[in-house]
């Protein structure tokens, strides 16, 4: 099993955490320059701004709300980010700095332990440690990992466990097809085109059609969506070589409870 987890609205977050008064206000941060926006609260959200805005064009909307505006602060964001990371090590064997506010968690050694305890233990211990929200998603793949972790905002949830197919099945039923980790616009597009929609409609391709139209990638996407692990965690250490992919003849299916 795999767990994702991201710091929700990080760059807010980081900076509302040190001037507590300003949750449930309008907050955004604005990039390098004061161009763009590249974070939001979700009262940001709320009232329609959204990720890459100019700030020209939303700078009328955001004063009507009386929103906070800051400039980046990347050595903040990186120290936050370290103190999480540091902070999730203590909850698994393996862990891959996948961003700034992202990592992956190996959690399939870990035996004895209810999983919805655990993730939920890890949620609340890193938000009383660190001061930072999180959600967490599990999977036994690291794209249903992924997709656990978007489903689980989507829900308004602090996590969410798929640990069995039928809650799979329910997961990406209705999960939109442009959500999916490793689907970009070209991908899309071709997906579209095809009639696809949903993470499910992708699953129900023929492997060798997804293959031919989407190449390797695609495919061990596919094989992931099944429950088929394609990839692996590499050590924190080897960070910058992200992702090892792993190739099976004969790929099975996982042992669900």
């Amino acid at each position: 099993m795999f767990a994702h987890v991201d710091i929700n609205n990080c760059y807010v977050s980081c900076e509302t955490l040190f001037q507590p008064h300003l949750k449930g206000k309008v907050v955004v941060v604005l990039s390098n320059n004061d161009g763009c926006v590249i974070a939001r609260s979700n009262e940001a959200k709320a009232i329609g701004i959204k990720m890459a805005d100019a700030e020209f064009i939303v700078r009328k909307t955001l004063a009507e709300h009386d929103a906070v505006i800051f400039s980046s602060n990347y050595a903040l964001y990186a120290d936050m980010s370290a103190r999480m990371m540091n902070n999730l090590a203590r909850y698994t064997y393996m862990l891959m700095v996948y961003s700034i506010d992202e990592a992956f968690l190996a959690l399939g050694n870990i035996s004895g332990i209810d999983l919805e305890t655990h993730v939920d233990m890890i949620s609340r211990n890193v938000m009383r440690d660190t001061g930072l929200s999180i959600t967490v998603g599990v999977g036994p793949t690291m794209a249903l990992a992924k997709l656990a972790n978007k489903a689980s905002k989507k829900m308004k949830r602090d996590f969410l466990v798929l640990d069995t197919e039928a809650k799979i099945n329910a997961a990406i039923k209705d999960f939109p097809i442009e959500d999916v980790w490793g689907i970009g616009r070209q991908y899309y597009e071709k997906l579209k085109d095809l009639g696809v929609v949903t993470a499910e409609d992708f699953r129900q391709l023929k492997p060798d059609l997804v293959r031919q139209q989407m190449t390797v990638q695609g495919w061990r996407l596919h094989q992931e969506l099944w429950g088929i692990a394609c990839n692996i965690i590499k050590d924190v250490a080897e960070r910058s070589k992200g992702i090892e992919s792993v190739r099976a003849l004969t790929p099975t299916r996982p042992n669900w409870k």
